[in-house]
């Protein structure tokens, strides 16, 4: 009991918090993802439902374009633009600015940096509840890179007559006892007696906006450049198809479709921007394929649906 009261207290000198955490990640993918969705998911939400909002207004300013300049790129290329804008803007309003900055009668921040305690909060329970048990705990304290200093405390904890070696043999002994199940009495008490989902919680509270903005960013900025544009990808995907099946033409009717599916291939471009966060990286590179072979099917598709159709508009505007 007084051992693992002095395991509490100086924690740090037996384990290296963040290497254990990271460790976890690196050999469980699936796992980092979990930590994302539990502790971003309000960020990941606007991503996705953003798309309707800006989606929207930017149609609105393709539908404008679409009536000025009936042309057969209008679509195509406005919805390529629209997606990649909502995705670009969307990820911008999650994090910047960083710091709280007053624009006028408001403050801006960052929607992730807005909401530090409440992640703080998700974050420590999470790593308290699936990375930093005690089982994982106790075998990386006796065998991690500072198992020396455990030994060292186990041989101030015990009276001087015993020897060295019995010593050692009880410090390994603990290793033994991280193959028990978690609901073994002695890894509940090491849980409740460490309790690191407090400690966590309050150190992450205490972090400057920068230095919270890195929990969560860093994850961003690895696919960031592919969230964008796959939005563009597919609003354009979005609009060959509407000039593939004939949705829209030179009319007003034709515009307004033209703002339902530019804000549908945005929204759409949201939802695998997501995915993209959220899946394994081999899921990602199948779906990336994927959006290849069906930007060649389009392209194909449409010119064969746009061959006649250019040469009736075209006789319409000489009449």
């Amino acid at each position: 009991v007084e051992l693992v009261k002095t395991m509490k207290d100086d924690i740090e000198s037996l384990l290296d918090l963040e290497e254990v955490v990271s460790s976890a990640f690196l050999r469980d993918k699936v796992l980092l993802g979990e930590l994302f969705q539990k502790a971003g998911r309000k960020e990941l939400e606007f991503l996705v439902n953003s798309g309707v909002t800006f989606g929207f207004f930017l149609g609105v300013i393709q539908m404008i374009l679409w009536i000025m300049f009936p042309n057969e790129w209008v679509l195509p290329v406005g919805g390529a633009l629209v997606g990649y804008l909502t995705n670009w803007v969307a990820i911008k309003l999650i994090f910047d600015p960083v710091e709280p900055t007053k624009v006028g009668p408001f403050v801006m921040q960052g929607l992730f940096e807005k909401r530090q305690v409440e992640v703080s909060a998700e974050f420590s329970e999470f790593l308290a509840q699936r990375v930093l048990t005690s089982p994982k705990l106790l075998l990386e304290i006796v065998n991690g890179r500072k198992a020396n200093n455990f030994q060292a405390m186990v041989r101030k904890a015990v009276p001087g007559a015993v020897p060295d070696d019995v010593c050692t043999c009880a410090a390994n002994a603990l290793g033994k006892l991280s193959l028990l199940p978690r609901s073994h009495p002695l890894h509940v008490y090491v849980d409740g007696t460490l309790n690191l989902q407090a400690t966590l919680n309050k150190r992450l509270c205490k972090l400057s906006s920068a230095e919270f903005e890195n929990l969560l960013h860093p994850v961003f900025e690895e696919d960031e450049l592919t969230l964008i544009v796959a939005g563009g990808v597919l609003g354009a995907a979005a609009g060959a198809l509407q000039m593939a099946f004939g949705w829209g033409g030179p009319s007003q009717l034709g515009a307004v479709a033209a703002v339902v599916g530019a804000g549908a291939g945005a929204g759409t471009g949201m939802a695998v921007a997501k995915s993209a966060v959220l899946l394994p990286p081999q899921a990602v590179k199948a779906i990336g394929r994927c959006v290849q072979a069906l930007g060649g099917a389009l392209r194909v598709a449409g010119r064969l649906a746009l061959g006649p159709r250019r040469g009736r508009w075209s006789l319409q505007r000489q009449s």
